[in-house]
């Protein structure tokens, strides 16, 4: 757990980064998406190791493919309007 944390830490890190770099104006609601996408990433990839460990590899796949489409459709509205703001 401890490893997720920083990861999502460093990734949130890595996005204010890019955000002050490229001079992107983002709403409160646009980082909240992207935490929310960055979260749900973690809770597939932690549902799948942990599923994994009780050798439940059905459960693992499934839950790895429900958590992974939330958050990649969560991320792809995110990006669209944060391009959407840029070109604005």
């Amino acid at each position: 757990m401890f490893w997720i944390g920083l990861i999502f830490g460093a990734a949130i890190a890595v996005g204010v980064y890019f955000a002050i770099k490229y001079n992107l104006n983002l709403k409160w609601w646009q980082w909240l998406l992207a935490a929310l996408a960055i979260l749900a990433l973690f809770a597939a990839v932690q549902h799948f190791y942990g599923s994994l460990g009780e050798n439940e590899v059905k459960s693992a796949w499934i839950g790895f493919a429900i958590f992974g489409v939330i958050a990649v459709i969560i991320g792809v509205v995110d990006w669209l309007l944060i391009i959407r703001n840029k070109k604005d």
